[in-house]
C-alpha cells in the first residue's frame, strides 16, 4: 500500500531509485523484522518483568542489524542517502520503541545514537512536524489494548 501511495502522488523515488531496489528491499525486512520482533513481544507479555526479559532477548537477536542501521545513519541522512518511505517507517518505529524503553526499562534504542538522530531529523521535516502538532495527529496508543504495553 505504502509503494502504491508513493506512486500515485507521483513520489516514485520514496519507494528507492531502480539502482537501489535490492537495498530498499532488504533494508524493508530488516525494518520488519524489528518491528514484528519486538511488538510481538508486547502482545505476548502482559507483565513489565517478563515483557523487559523477553525484549531484551529479541535484541540480542537484533542487536547486529541495528548496529548495521546505525552505521548507515552514521555515514547518511537517509537510508539509502535520500528519503524513502522506509525512513519514516523506521523514525516510527524507533521513536516508539524509545518511548518504551523510557516507560518499563528496556533497552532498545539506548545504544544507537544515529537512529535516535534520525527520529529527530524525520520528525523535522516540513509537513511532519506541522502535522505532528496538529489535533489529528495522534500520538498513543502504538498497540492495541491487548498488548502488555500500548
Amino acid at each position: 500500500i505504502q509503494a502504491h501511495v508513493c506512486l500515485k502522488a507521483n513520489k516514485p523515488d520514496l519507494i528507492g531509485k531502480s539502482e537501489d531496489r535490492v537495498a530498499f528491499i532488504q533494508l524493508r525486512g530488516v525494518i520488519g523484522d524489528f518491528n514484528s520482533s519486538i511488538t510481538d513481544n508486547c502482545y505476548k507479555h502482559k507483565e513489565k518483568e517478563a515483557l523487559v526479559k523477553a525484549v531484551g532477548e529479541a535484541m540480542g537477536r537484533l542487536a547486529p542489524k541495528l548496529k548495521d542501521l546505525n552505521k548507515i545513519l552514521e555515514k547518511n541522512e537517509y537510508l539509502l542517502g535520500y528519503i524513502t518511505y522506509l525512513d519514516f517507517n523506521l523514525a516510527e518505529l524507533v521513536e516508539r520503541f524509545s518511548q518504551m524503553d523510557a516507560e518499563i526499562g528496556t533497552a532498545v534504542t539506548t545504544e544507537y545514537p544515529a537512529l535516535l538522530a534520525h527520529v529527530k531529523r524525520v520528525l523535522e521535516l516540513p509537513g511532519v512536524k506541522e502535522y505532528r502538532a496538529s489535533d489529528r495527529f495522534q500520538a498513543r496508543p502504538h498497540n492495541g489494548g491487548f498488548a502488555g504495553w500500548h
